[in-house]
């Protein structure tokens, strides 16, 4: 987890949080919870003296006994945590809650008797204490009234005491004062009750402070407590958050390698979730349009590599053509030549270069109807005369004519033909197309070689023709480029096999142009030519 990463920084920020809260809550508990507790404790001082004084009056009018009287004062100085002392008006103790009634009778005496026990005693800045004002109502707040702090010495017990008045009325008087003899403070209510009887109510306020410290402390290690589950479940939430965010900027990633295939998956319905739906829609569309580009960039590509291939076939074209040309052309001028420079001779004597003149007369002629076919079959003007006819006649046809030339070449022929097998055809097409096979399987045939030629028909009626003969090995390669324009496996163009290197390609025009299929194959040195109408 870098400090970069959405997982880091969320961890961080509720860490953060986490942490202010703590200290804003020690902060407030620090600054305002003495006041709140010291303000509670007055309110229960006076609510104290209010039960004590409306007991006494009950006791006085006869409702309640002694008994109960003390009952009721003690479960006052027991649920408020207070020490109590009442006097009667001889001064003697009527009730006290505490040991050391002796130390708190001498207070209520110097408070009842003075009036004050600080009346007349300076305070620290050297002036003389004011006297309080009797008419007060019975709202704490409102009857509160600030006096100067005083100091003063307890005759008798020696403890010198700083005391603040927090609120006084006619009938009690509320302080607070700090003990250095027992180095505490204590908040005291002293003053008369209703039947006359005196009155003084204390409570110490270390109790409160160690409140506030023990909250402090509870606080403090609740905060600590609550920042490390809050790191935690911060760590965790983050995890929550940001897989599906890194799941985006790893899908976002593979699209920018154009690769498609990886979808959001999350179901999550928030803006998360809407943006990986926005994503997929995004992917789908880019991969349909960048799809769209590739087959017409391919499309293109196609064509560029298809007018580069006619091109090229152009040019190899022009080149093969003019070659072809060249050699009959030489022998004509050649042999006019010889003519021409013996005229005195008669036309028998020159009838050996007449005759050389004539085959390659025909040989161009040939040549010129072959590249006149080509040349058609390219701009889709070959007409063909489709109609039913009878295969096996045709090949038995064929074979007649070329059986003398085989037989002269001292090679045999072998025929395998099934009888009455039609097809839909151009009659002078598939005698063109056996003929350039035969005339191919007579030229390159081995010296006392097989041809052999057959007719099949399956039960799918496919029918197919077969012409093979014995051969030298062929490589793959010229298998590849059999029916190519002008190619032939003597690649010196040997000129006693004849032949332009059309012948092939020819055949497999017309093959194409009934729609059937031309193969080759050459194995244990027999090479075989399969059609399959």
């Amino acid at each position: 987890m870098g400090k970069h990463s959405i997982r880091f920084k969320i961890t961080v920020l509720f860490a953060g949080i986490i942490c202010i809260l703590i200290v804003m809550l020690l902060l407030f508990n620090i600054t305002f919870s003495e006041k709140f507790y010291m303000q509670d404790k007055q309110e229960a001082m006076l609510n104290a003296y209010e039960s004590i004084d409306d007991a006494c009056n009950q006791y006085s009018s006869g409702s309640i006994s002694d008994t109960d009287l003390r009952n009721n004062l003690e479960q006052v100085s027991t649920s408020k945590g207070m020490s109590i002392i009442i006097v009667n008006s001889d001064w003697t103790t009527f009730y006290v809650s505490t040991h050391g009634d002796e130390m708190m009778l001498e207070r209520l005496k110097k408070s009842i008797f003075n009036n004050d026990i600080f009346q007349g005693m300076p305070d620290k800045s050297g002036s003389m204490q004011e006297q309080p004002d009797e008419n007060r109502n019975g709202d704490i707040n409102a009857g509160k009234k600030t006096l100067p702090e005083k100091i003063i010495d307890m005759s008798g017990n020696g403890a010198s005491e700083t005391r603040d008045i927090l609120y006084q009325s006619d009938k009690y008087t509320v302080q607070k004062v700090y003990d250095s003899r027992l180095l505490d403070d204590y908040i005291e209510l002293w003053g008369t009750l209703d039947n006359g009887n005196f009155i003084l109510i204390r409570t110490p306020i270390q109790g409160i402070k160690d409140n506030v410290h023990i909250s402090n402390t509870f606080i403090t290690y609740i905060g600590i407590g609550t920042l490390i589950i809050g790191i935690i479940a911060a760590f965790v939430l983050s995890s929550y958050i940001s897989r599906p965010i890194k799941q985006l900027s790893n899908i976002a990633e593979r699209m920018s390698e154009l690769d498609f295939d990886i979808k959001y998956d999350g179901k999550d319905k928030g803006e998360i979730g809407l943006l990986g739906k926005s994503m997929n829609n995004m992917s789908q569309k880019l991969e349909e349009n960048i799809s769209q580009l590739k087959t017409a960039n391919l499309e293109l590509q196609r064509d560029i590599d298809k007018k580069e291939k006619l091109e090229k076939m152009r040019t190899d074209f022009l080149s093969n053509v003019s070659h072809e040309l060249k050699t009959p052309l030489t022998v004509i001028s050649t042999n006019t030549d010889v003519i021409l420079s013996n005229s005195s001779d008669t036309v028998e004597s020159q009838s050996k270069w007449l005759n050389y003149i004539k085959n390659e007369t025909i040989r161009m002629t040939k040549l010129v109807n072959s590249l006149l076919y080509i040349a058609k079959y390219d701009a889709n003007e070959t007409k063909i005369l489709f109609k039913k006819i009878n295969l096996s006649n045709i090949i038995s046809s064929i074979c007649l004519q070329y059986e003398p030339l085989i037989y002269e070449n001292n090679k045999k022929l072998i025929t395998d033909i099934d009888n009455n097998i039609t097809i839909m055809g151009d009659e002078d097409k598939i005698k063109q197309l056996l003929n350039i096979l035969m005339d191919n399987a007579l030229k390159y045939s081995l010296n006392n070689g097989i041809i052999k030629i057959s007719l099949k028909k399956n039960k799918q009626s496919n029918v197919y023709i077969t012409v093979s003969n014995s051969s030298e090995t062929i490589n793959k390669e010229q298998l590849n480029k059999i029916f190519d324009r002008f190619f032939r496996i003597d690649s010196s163009r040997n000129r006693k096999t004849g032949g332009s290197g059309l012948g092939l390609n020819i055949a497999k025009s017309i093959v194409e142009i009934h729609k059937g299929s031309i193969n080759v194959m050459n194995k244990d040195n027999i090479t075989s030519f399969i059609i399959t109408f």
